[in-house]
């Protein structure tokens, strides 16, 4: 998130797809793009079987 933080305007929503905590803080991802990226809404995909969905492309914006 820190790399790309420059690159992308405080206003883009940033989802989140990744599972688990982060190593040595324990937080969700949700709250690490948050602590990273303030001021940026912060959303999470979830679901048992969205990887194939997402790498065959089926899932498509709302």
């Amino acid at each position: 998130m820190e790399e790309v933080r420059p690159h992308i305007r405080p206003w883009v929503p940033i989802v989140s797809s990744t599972k688990g905590l982060e190593h040595g803080t324990k937080m969700r991802m949700t709250e690490v793009i948050e602590n990273v990226m303030p001021g940026h809404p912060v959303g999470v995909l979830t679901g048992p079987n969205l990887a194939r969905e997402i790498i065959s492309g089926q899932l498509h914006q709302v």
